[in-house]
């Protein structure tokens, strides 16, 4: 039983642990002790995964060769498909099941919103050149994608053994990974 627990994905662990706090939250709601297991469980994925990604990207990008068979294309059409996808149902969601939502102070969160498009490109932009270490600190995916793309590119022109060691460096934190979302 251990062993067929092991060999299921991180991912999967994941979804059935936000599906079983989900159900025990609903149904027995009186345990308190479920709310502590879940401020752990997104605690240590909150930490823990702006590092991965980082070095899981910038291994994978340090490694790549012109010419040679790979799924960066799949991967892009995967991500748009499903960022249109979840837009939509979002979108539909919510007219389905209207709420009105008053909320104080929202006035003057409005007045600070973007008034064009330049402001938002050039928040996107500014957001994505972040402190690497910052932006690993706080969360800024957008930051850590574009700073572990370019770390990579730079890794390509290294030796094979640097490459190896930032490949090991990822895989020693997947598996920090893996053993904290698995006990």
């Amino acid at each position: 039983m251990y062993k067929r627990y092991k060999d299921v994905s991180l991912i999967l662990k994941i979804v059935i642990g936000i599906i079983v706090g989900a159900v025990l939250g609903v149904m027995v709601p009186s345990w308190s002790f479920i709310d502590v297991l879940g401020k752990l469980f997104v605690g240590a994925l909150k930490a823990i995964a702006p590092l991965l990604v980082f070095l899981l990207i910038m291994s994978a990008i340090s490694k790549y060769r012109s010419g040679a068979k790979n799924h960066f294309g799949t991967v892009i059409v995967l991500y748009l498909s499903a960022t249109l996808f979840s837009s939509i149902a979002a979108v539909a969601v919510s007219y389905l099941f209207p709420i009105k939502l008053v909320l104080p102070g929202a006035m003057k969160i409005a007045e600070s919103a973007p008034k064009d498009l330049g402001t938002v490109v050039t928040s996107l932009l500014t957001n994505a050149v972040a402190n690497p270490i910052s932006a690993l600190v706080e969360g800024n995916y957008l930051a850590i994608l574009f700073w572990s793309l370019l770390i990579g590119s730079g890794l390509r022109l290294t030796s094979a053994v640097t490459k190896k060691v930032v490949t090991e460096l990822a895989d020693t934190v997947s598996a920090v990974a893996q053993m904290s979302f698995s006990s």
